[in-house]
């Protein structure tokens, strides 16, 4: 027990029963100090006393007089050889456990996470020293399966479809760059191999895009189907879309392309309850009730029994003014006008590529699909 902690048990005690002798000695010590400063001291006697502790203290080097200044414990504990390396020791741990925990941090991090933009600045960097463009085309590819894994990671942990989303963007670029990094390969036996890890990198892609499509919402179903589209998997896409009003509903007729038997149908992101009757792999038509469907713009999609979705917009003009025996009132839907090519300009998402698509909901990101048109991902809920 060091000095300062027996002083500090015997002010504890504050009694003069103690067990332990070096409290008792020291509360005895104590109170003949209290005595000595309770006693008055003649001013000529003080003056004397402070001469000779002046001699006394002239006449010893520092490292002696160092001895009677109280050093704060932690002083105290760095005096001891035994203590310095333990700090040291102590100090380099918490060092290292912070920068792996950066490092690990920043490895595991997520499209959306604070720490995702190191992460691709890190890969840029690995992609910036490749030894040579096969190197490259392998550190493109292996980036490509680690924002597949990504991917699944924040699917399988329900992070909602704005951040499903911005994951399918990477994985995009990710893809993008792979074929670019490929294309750069010019020795006939390096691009032999390049295109072939290429080929095996996409199959894989498409079949992870493929398992996520039933366990995201409608508009990661659309960005992923655009995903797909981009590396040459057939989706649905609808082209074109007539809508003529009757007592029924509206009647609507799809054109487009890789329609499949059992397709359902949805409006603005949800599932609508009536039959998709597809004609063939270009056509499709169904009897739309008005009590789904109102004037103003809405969001039309159409999904396959495998989940990939498409989605264009179409304009519902006037409302159902209709007698009490059902007759149709006026107006009329019709799609939003086409362009140079007599297309819907708001073509579909999950398509391959063309045109605008609908606005993504408020709050979600928009996938960057700059090197192969603009479609972005719309709609919600279902």
């Amino acid at each position: 027990m060091y000095p300062e902690d027996r002083l500090e048990a015997a002010l504890r005690a504050g009694g003069d029963d103690h067990h332990d002798p070096d409290i008792a000695e020291h509360l005895a010590v104590a109170r003949v100090l209290d005595q000595l400063h309770a006693v008055e001291v003649p001013e000529d006697v003080r003056r004397r006393l402070d001469r000779r502790i002046e001699h006394y203290l002239a006449a010893r080097s520092p490292t002696e007089l160092s001895a009677f200044v109280p050093r704060p414990r932690w002083r105290q504990a760095l005096a001891r050889p035994r203590a310095r390396w333990s700090i040291a020791a102590a100090a380099l741990l918490v060092l290292g456990l912070v920068v792996f925990g950066a490092t690990f941090g920043v490895s595991r991090s997520l499209p959306g996470d604070p720490l995702y933009a190191i992460k691709t600045y890190e890969q840029q960097r690995a992609l910036d020293g490749a030894s040579s463009p096969l190197d490259a085309s392998q550190i493109a590819i292996q980036q490509l399966q680690g924002a597949l894994s990504d991917l699944q990671t924040t699917v399988n942990q329900q992070r909602g479809d704005s951040n499903v989303i911005s994951a399918i963007a990477v994985v995009n670029q990710k893809t993008a760059a792979c074929q670019d990094a490929v294309n750069k390969v010019s020795a006939p036996t390096d691009q032999t191999q390049a295109k072939s890890d290429l080929q095996q990198a996409l199959a894989n892609e498409a079949q992870i895009l493929k398992g996520l499509l039933p366990k995201i919402g409608w508009s990661g179903r659309l960005a992923t189907s655009t995903q797909l589209a981009t590396i040459g998997v057939a989706v649905p896409h609808i082209l074109t879309i007539a809508g003529t009003r009757a007592t029924d509903g509206y009647h609507m007729t799809f054109t487009g392309s890789a329609f499949q038997p059992g397709a359902t149908l949805y409006v603005d992101g949800h599932l609508v309850p009536v039959k998709l009757t597809i004609t063939d792999g270009t056509a499709a038509t169904a009897v739309l009730p008005y009590a789904f469907f109102h004037q103003g713009q809405h969001g039309i999609g159409v999904q396959n029994p495998d989940g990939t979705a498409t989605q264009t917009s179409f304009q519902a003009e006037g409302e159902h003014e209709g007698g009490d025996d059902g007759s149709p009132g006026p107006g009329h839907g019709s799609p939003t006008p086409g362009d140079e090519n007599g297309r819907a300009t708001a073509t579909p998402t999950g398509d391959r590529g063309h045109g605008t698509g609908t606005p993504p909901p408020s709050g979600s990101p928009t996938p960057d699909f700059s090197h192969r048109g603009t479609p972005t991902p719309g709609g919600g809920g279902d």
